[in-house]
């Protein structure tokens, strides 16, 4: 089979030795920063793909300016695992779905991590890689080789990612899947995960001898409480070939001299480690419809545990049924993804299968979804969307905690939880825009120790196929307790443009009130106090129970 490649203008790219047939399938995307959307130049993309049942490598690139990449292939794939590192930032894998054996995936946002350390040293000692005063990776003198078994000349430099999911389980490479050697498939929950990747002055990859090891230590993920963690924990190495997390050697959780955990192990190569174990589960059915009832097939639907960090992905069926996996007696959220984003709905599960085919997940044409994550601290930031309550546009709406659903022009406007104990997500929905106007999506640091910009806190707005990142991180004027994200404009049409604001505000706007749907499906404002209190639920852990 052969393999081409192509980048951006300023791109290297490289091809597999192959006949010269003409290519079936295309992939083209951009890499970008996870927290601030930011374009990444000069990173490596890999591809590989699962072709008539078996995984082949589809090909390698390097993105320029822009970030972009594209890669194409002389055999469509049904699965592909879409990889990325370099240019500072640590390594990452997408899983795609193709089972619909289309040509050409387009528009793929590949979301890499900013590296915490990048380093070099001298191979032939030993070498600590090191965060604040914590050894995250201990490296043994001559321990490192390139892929011919040789020793590195000169200088090694490193690059150490620590993987923290708390806030967003899409952090972590993969679906959170695991298979054993008989072919086996279970899910797995994260309690964080490292990056480390070495390469010679020459940029060649290098790794462990055969019969060396090396020390890692995973810093507990924020949240997971210690006194309940596990004592010892199964290691899981990401298999970027594959897509799956594969068990080997376990972790001790430790105390370190300063109070912080970690799970420490030891390995015999370097990848993305992963301290996890593999949970019981239940499976959800349900449906997806569209915006005038009608069952939708092969949707993509996600699960997303609110109280332990995994996920799982599957799609609906030809009559719009979808059967999902999740933890067993937890929290989780629900969403389908069809290009537009459904209402985020949260269920509770048990130790049997939960049906909540009654009420179907719809998804709309118009549809738009603003979901903001954070870290531990502050502990609570919250989501606030003001706008046009009437076709006039002389009155606004208000969502936000004390009003999480507000029916406007016959269009529910939802949040979808108010989260108070740390990380999020908290999902707004607009399923269309029932007026014209301006609407306004701010966020408010409600209560907790820390910033906005320290936590760090990260939204991301979805419309139709398009996808963009806001970080605090490029907000102006002095830093306060709310942040001006983004104003949605809605024309005569309806039809919705983002328009980037990114300013910290003293105040948020006067809140407007409740409203209300008279007859004529026009929404007309209720004056309603508010408050500065609320009721913090303690049954919501955020991670372990």
């Amino acid at each position: 089979m052969s393999t081409t490649l192509a980048g951006c203008s300023d791109s290297d790219s490289k091809s597999s030795p192959g006949d010269e047939q003409s290519p079936e399938f295309t992939i083209s995307g951009t890499a970008k920063d996870f927290y601030s959307g930011e374009a990444i130049d000069n990173a490596t993309v890999s591809v590989a793909g699962v072709v008539n049942g078996e995984t082949v490598d589809l090909g390698e690139v390097t993105t320029g300016e822009s970030g972009q990449f594209t890669l194409s292939h002389n055999a469509v794939p049904t699965r592909l695992i879409v990889s990325g590192e370099g240019g500072g930032y640590g390594e990452y894998s997408l899983i795609i779905n193709n089972s619909e054996q289309d040509d050409a995936i387009n528009s793929v946002d590949l979301l890499l991590q900013g590296a915490l350390v990048e380093a070099e040293f001298d191979a032939s000692q030993d070498y600590d890689i090191e965060v604040g005063n914590t050894a995250i990776v201990s490296i043994s003198s001559n321990s490192l080789v390139n892929a011919d078994g040789t020793a590195p000349e000169g200088n090694v430099s490193t690059s150490l990612t620590v993987i923290d999911p708390s806030s967003d389980p899409s952090l972590m490479p993969g679906n959170y899947q695991t298979i054993n050697d008989e072919g086996d498939i279970n899910l797995i929950e994260s309690f964080g995960a490292i990056s480390a990747t070495f390469k010679d002055q020459n940029g060649n990859d290098l790794n462990l001898a055969e019969g060396q090891t090396a020390t890692i230590r995973i810093p507990l993920a924020d949240g997971i409480d210690p006194n309940t963690a596990d004592a010892t924990i199964p290691l899981f190495y990401f298999d970027e070939t594959t897509g799956y997390w594969i068990e080997e050697g376990t972790a001790d959780l430790t105390q370190l001299d300063n109070n912080s955990y970690v799970y420490q192990g030891t390995v015999s190569h370097f990848t993305v480690w992963n301290a996890d174990k593999i949970y019981e589960t239940i499976n959800i059915i349900g449906c997806v419809v569209d915006h005038e009832g009608q069952r939708l097939p092969n949707v993509t639907v996600t699960s997303q545990g609110r109280d332990y960090i995994g996920s799982a992905t599957s799609f609906s069926d030809d009559e719009g049924i979808f059967t999902l996996p999740a933890r067993q007696s937890s929290e989780v959220l629900i969403s389908a993804r069809s290009n537009t984003i459904s209402n985020t709905e949260e269920v509770d599960t048990g130790i049997t299968d939960l049906n909540i085919t009654e009420t179907c997940l719809i998804l709309s044409p118009d549809a738009v979804n603003i979901t903001l994550t954070w870290g531990e601290n502050p502990s609570d930031l919250d989501s606030h969307l003001y706008g046009p309550a009437n076709a006039e546009n002389t009155e606004q709406f208000h969502v936000y905690y004390e009003r999480q659903k507000q029916t406007v022009g016959g269009v529910p406007i939802d949040l979808d939880v108010d989260d108070t104990n740390s990380f999020g997500p908290e999902v707004i929905s607009i399923p269309r825009f029932p007026f014209p106007g301006t609407y306004q999506y701010y966020v408010n640091l409600f209560t907790g120790e820390g910033s906005i910009l320290e936590s760090p806190a990260r939204v991301l707005i979805k419309t139709g196929d398009q996808e963009i990142i806001y970080s605090p991180t490029n907000t102006t004027g002095g830093a306060t307790d709310n942040w001006s994200v983004f104003n949605i404009e809605v024309d005569e049409n309806l039809t919705p443009t983002i328009v980037e604001v990114q300013e910290y505000v003293a105040a948020l706007p006067q809140d407007p009130g409740a409203v209300e749907d008279d007859d004529d499906g026009l929404a007309e404002a209720q004056a309603v106090g508010t408050s500065k209190t609320k009721n913090y639920t303690p049954s919501i852990i955020r991670r372990l129970k």
